[in-house]
């Protein structure tokens, strides 16, 4: 997930459809589907839809900056 805290997860591909829930930052997520913006994504039990443009295969930088400090 991108560097944003909090994703809302959709039942369609739309921010008009019902929310079924929200992801985290640095949740990883399965990928099932792409349709125009949005696509369509797994976490664990959660199965539903978010905006295409959250999506990152790096790790974000929020969860980067937690592995360096418990490294230091």
């Amino acid at each position: 997930m991108t560097d944003r805290v909090r994703v809302t997860v959709y039942s369609g591909p739309g921010n008009v459809e019902p929310v079924l829930g929200e992801i985290k930052t640095g949740n990883k997520v399965e990928l099932l589907e792409r349709q125009a913006a949005y696509s369509k994504i797994k976490l664990n039990a959660l199965e539903g839809w978010v905006e295409s443009k959250y999506l990152r295969q790096a790790k974000p930088a929020a969860v980067k900056l937690k592995e360096v400090n418990k490294e230091l």
